[in-house]
């Protein structure tokens, strides 16, 4: 099992300072606002224990039984739901880690499940055909049917939906990292091929550089491109960030050019606002932002991040419940929480509905999820933990089952949902997790995706100055580029590299004595990136170099072959 050091959330708080979170969250940030000290007691710590535990048990037992592939929703006691959301599966492969972690399942179970779905996901068929197909260019359609794994509902190939399964995917590629163990070797090598055959280009309108919200093979595109604020982030991050078919930083650019900045009328200090807490939230399940600063963030403050943002979109949630300016019966302090969710519409309320109060265009009609709190543990625990642990007292049962939270109630009507909802579920054991241990952000840190997404698109500071001086050239030097992965690897690994322009390029593997011990490249290559797959011959287990020399630039990366 891995190890992660437990994180100490005593948080001091000084107005127009700074506050510093002991253990691995050790960072300065400028805060604008006082409140009180906040320190998690053995009562909460149950709860969190609990509910982390029963949020998993949710994903594990409610998964498609042939397939590990994990429904868009359920009830309590509904059998085996056909109709899977990609989103949802994006949830589950990190739940099913989380799971293996906390020792819910053993690791042999978790690996299983995952390497069943990562199997079930490259056994469809991606083709351009309206029907039969799970999807197109290596996006998978929104939703599918387990049974044939093929689109559903005549759904979208959504882009977005897919970047949340691909954050899974990243996920267990670097979780299940034995090298020894070729159940382990199996997952990260089905993920590599679900990552790398994504066609981010596909999906990128080439008038102004954004993302596609999506595509339908009966109507083409959708004439809607993802701008921020929004959860899409974590999207362009990802395409920028990808190894094969990456998009340039410009669409870094024309993604974050809409932002508003602003304050709410019931919470008197301005961030990046997207209403509903979603999201805020998405993006800071798999991405660590604390201490990482980028230009658009400078308009707040030097020391401004999106962790600091999200929890002050969580704090103007919450202000506006305590405002009530609709006067709804149980709205308070530890009554709060809009976001997209369920809702009772046959009482002529919404139905589901991304509901918010962040920004103008209010949507509230009493209607309140527990992910919208849920969610935002890990950076405002001090009122997100109160308010769990009271609408878990307050309405009991009707709320709260051996699955957690049902998805969202409305207390005016007396409406509970019976439904749990994936894409609300996970970001409750995720962020709880990321509260408690840090795992999923320090899992995901290993992947140079993670780490090139965010340094292309203009991030520094903190955790991405760390590392040695030739990882940094590599990630800084988008000219020139050479990584490797899996690292450790056995049997084989897979070489990437880019170069700006039309040359020689010669690729070498050396030993620790400077002895070549194999020639992967030589010859003339064009322009762009090149994946090429190197499959040891008969060496002793220990430490490689792979150089790339061209005629202006030469780079290296160490290797860790295991047998």
């Amino acid at each position: 099992m891995h190890s992660f050091p437990r994180v100490s959330f005593s948080i001091t708080y000084i107005l127009f300072s700074v506050f510093i979170v002991s253990g691995i969250c050790a960072q300065d940030y400028q805060v604008y606002w006082q409140q009180p000290e906040y320190i998690l007691s053995p009562d909460d710590s149950l709860f969190l224990e609990q509910l982390e535990h029963d949020t998993f048990q949710w994903f594990w037992e409610k998964a498609h039984g042939s397939t590990g592939l994990n429904p868009d929703r359920s009830t309590e006691t509904s059998s085996e739901n056909n109709l899977i959301s990609i989103a949802s599966v994006g949830f589950g492969l990190t739940a099913y880690g989380i799971g293996a972690e906390r020792e819910y399942v053993t690791r042999e179970q978790a690996a299983q499940r995952v390497d069943m779905a990562l199997r079930a996901l490259l056994r469809g068929t991606m083709a351009r055909d309206a029907q039969g197909t799970i999807g197109y260019r290596g996006w998978y359609y929104h939703f599918l049917d387990a049974n044939t794994l093929s689109r559903a509902w005549n759904s979208e190939l959504s882009s977005i939906d897919t970047a949340l399964l691909l954050l899974g995917v990243v996920f267990v590629r670097n979780y299940f990292d034995n090298p020894e163990n070729t159940l382990e070797t199996a997952i990260r090598d089905s993920a590599t091929v679900i990552l790398n055959r994504v066609d981010w280009r596909f999906m990128r309108n080439p008038n102004n550089n954004g993302i596609s919200a999506g595509w339908n093979p009966e109507s083409g595109y959708i004439n809607w491109e993802y701008r921020g604020y929004n959860e899409a982030l974590f999207l362009y991050l990802l395409a920028v960030g990808a190894e094969v078919n990456p998009l340039s930083a410009s669409s870094y650019l024309y993604w974050k050019g809409s932002y508003r900045y602003e304050s709410t009328g019931y919470f008197e200090h301005p961030f990046i606002t997207f209403a509903p807490l979603f999201g805020h939230q998405y993006p800071h399940v798999w991405y660590d932002f604390r201490g990482i600063y980028n230009d658009e963030l400078k308009i707040l403050g030097d020391k401004y991040d999106y962790f600091e943002n999200a929890r002050r979109a969580t704090y103007a949630n919450r202000a506006y419940a305590i405002a009530n300016p609709r006067s709804w019966p149980n709205y308070a302090e530890n009554d709060w929480g809009l976001t997209a969710c369920d809702g009772p519409k046959n009482f002529g309320f919404n139905g589901y509905r991304a509901r918010g109060a962040s920004a103008p265009g209010v949507v509230d009609d009493g209607t309140i999820a527990p992910t919208a709190a849920g969610g935002s543990i890990a950076y405002a625990p001090e009122i997100v933990i109160p308010a769990l642990r009271y609408m878990k007292e307050k309405y009991g049962a009707k709320l709260y089952t051996k699955y957690g939270f049902r998805d969202a109630y409305n207390d005016s009507v007396n409406w509970f949902d019976t439904d749990y909802i994936g894409i609300d579920q996970g970001p409750i054991i995720a962020m709880i997790e990321n509260y408690r241990s840090g795992l999923v952000w320090e899992t995901m840190k290993k992947d140079p995706v993670i780490k090139n997404g965010l340094l292309k698109a203009g991030f520094t500071g903190g955790w991405l100055d760390e590392g040695s001086a030739v990882q940094n050239a590599m990630l800084l030097d988008f000219d020139y580029k050479l990584m490797n992965y899996p690292n450790p690897f056995n049997a084989s690994t897979i070489i990437h590299f880019e170069i700006p322009k039309t040359q020689h390029v010669t690729i070498e593997i050396f030993n620790t004595k400077g002895r070549k011990v194999a020639s992967i490249v030589k010859g003339e290559m064009t322009a762009g990136q090149h994946v090429v797959q190197w499959h040891v011959p008969a060496l002793a287990s220990g430490v490689y170099w792979v150089r790339m020399q061209t005629s202006s630039s030469v780079l290296s990366q160490k290797m860790l072959f295991l047998k």
